[in-house]
């Protein structure tokens, strides 16, 4: 079964109104309901961007009653997480941020732990302007939170004090492990615990968050 047959137009219309009317609408009447009908071996072929369109190869198996290949058709609501590719140089720390994040989803934690760590290490030395000055990451941070909270005590502050330690004491190490070449397993929780730090970091700093309920705030917009 090839199902590299973008729907048309109408049909497309069609099912926008549906979904719009009944969220549900597909889960209701769809074949997933039925149990003598399965799709198996689905894979994505292509992302057709210009035409909105996604190409999935695969087969089907079922009794053969109703399910004639040309009376039917494969329709899904599909989520899609989107990242910005044109980074400017300033941004690198970004990218590397997309890219744990993509490597995490391939199972790949240990250089997606040690990209995420990178970009929290590209954006503090950014932000102090001291990609070419030593010194501890620890102490960068600190530094970077001070100048951007100045009128705020550390130790209230709930985002940094909240996640020092774990950087400090946990993360980093495991970082020096990877970055001299030790083997050393790093596994899910791992790499989501480093990239959530790395995030943390980022958007406490950029959206000037003392708090979690900050972060989320609507009137948000990078400082």
């Amino acid at each position: 079964m090839d199902l590299n047959a973008c729907p048309d137009e109408e049909s497309e219309w069609i099912l926008a109104q549906a979904v719009a009317n009944d969220a549900n609408f597909i889960g209701e009447i769809g074949y997933d309901k039925i149990s003598q009908f399965s799709l198996q071996k689905l894979e994505l072929t292509e992302i057709d961007n210009p035409n909105g369109c996604v190409k999935l190869q695969g087969s089907f198996e079922g009794d053969g009653y109703g399910i004639s290949q040309p009376d039917w058709a494969l329709y899904a609501v599909i989520r899609f997480k989107g990242f910005k590719e044109d980074f400017n140089d300033g941004e690198f720390y970004r990218q590397l941020l997309v890219e744990s994040y993509q490597l995490r989803s391939k199972g790949d934690h240990r250089v997606s732990y040690f990209l995420a760590y990178a970009a929290l290490e590209g954006f503090i030395n950014r932000k102090l302007n001291s990609e070419s000055e030593s010194g501890r990451l620890s102490e960068k941070g600190r530094d970077l939170f001070r100048r951007s909270f100045p009128a705020s005590d550390l130790v209230k502050h709930q985002i940094y004090s909240n996640v020092v330690n774990d950087f400090n004491n946990v993360l980093t190490s495991t970082r020096n492990d990877i970055a001299h070449g030790r083997l050393v397993e790093v596994n899910a929780n791992q790499s989501r615990h480093m990239l959530l730090v790395a995030l943390l970091f980022v958007s406490s700093v950029s959206f000037q968050a003392e708090t979690f309920a900050d972060i989320f705030r609507k009137d948000n917009s990078p400082v």
